[in-house]
C-alpha cells in the first residue's frame, strides 16, 4: 500500500494515491494535511494534534461538507481518532501510524517535501 512512486507530491502536501480507492479522494487529501500537520505541530501528551476546522479547510482547501465526509472515512478505516478539544470549538486529531503508513514511507516522503519547502525559502 505505501509504494513510494505512488506518493504524489503536490502543492502543499504529499498524497498516498494507493488510499484513494479505499478512503476516496477527499479523505486521502485530509490525512496528508494531519500525517505533515503531525510533523510541524506540538502534540498533546497523548499524542493528539490540535486544529480548527478553519485551519483544516485552508490547508486542504476542502469545505466544510467535503472535510466532514473525509475525516468520517478516515476515521471508519481507522486511520486517525479524532475528539473535540476540551472547553473550544478545535479539534483534536491523532493518526493510528499502524494503518496509514505501516512501513514508515509515508513520513518519510512528507518529511522530505517539509525539508525541501524549508530549503528553498
Amino acid at each position: 500500500m505505501n509504494n513510494p512512486e505512488k506518493h504524489k507530491h503536490s502543492p502543499g502536501f504529499v498524497l498516498n494515491l494507493d488510499l484513494v480507492p479505499i478512503i476516496k479522494y477527499n479523505a486521502t487529501i485530509l490525512l496528508a494535511v494531519l500525517m505533515e500537520k503531525m510533523e510541524t505541530k506540538n502534540h498533546t501528551e497523548d499524542g493528539f494534534i490540535t486544529l480548527s476546522l478553519k485551519e483544516l479547510e485552508e490547508t486542504a482547501h476542502l469545505k466544510r461538507g467535503r472535510q466532514q465526509s473525509g475525516l468520517k472515512s478516515l476515521e471508519e478505516h481507522n486511520f486517525i481518532a479524532s475528539k473535540p478539544k476540551e472547553g473550544s470549538r478545535k479539534r483534536q486529531f491523532k493518526i493510528n501510524y499502524e494503518i496509514a503508513d505501516p512501513n514508515g514511507l509515508y513520513r518519510k516522503e512528507i518529511k522530505k517535501e517539509i525539508k525541501n519547502r524549508i530549503v528553498n525559502k
